[in-house]
């Protein structure tokens, strides 16, 4: 009897294991057997782009642990954050912009 409930635990933990594997559209989710990409980046529009100063911020941005480049596009007004998903979260770099007074998407 202790022997067949064991079992159908064991059972029961595989199906559910099975039925939370990796899915590539949800980046939120996290499992240790999962593989992701060590690299992510973060891609927003910026709306008043005309009203910062990108130096300061790149500064700013440099000093996160994990941060690895950012790119600035005046024309479509655009700005592309690449940082280590290991060592730092996105929501870092959105703060460091709202800290700075940006209004973005």
């Amino acid at each position: 009897m202790r022997f067949k409930n064991f079992f159908c635990f064991f059972i029961y933990l595989s199906f559910i294991l099975v039925l939370s594997s990796c899915d590539k559209s949800s980046e939120s989710s996290f499992l240790f057997w999962c593989n992701r990409e060590e690299l992510s980046s973060f891609n927003t529009t910026i709306i008043n782009h005309d009203s910062f100063d990108y130096e300061k911020i790149e500064n700013e941005l440099k000093l996160i642990d994990g941060f690895i480049s950012s790119e600035f596009d005046k024309k479509l007004q655009k700005i592309t954050i690449v940082y280590d998903n290991t060592l730092s979260k996105s929501t870092n770099y959105k703060i460091i912009l709202t800290k700075n007074n940006i209004i973005f998407e």
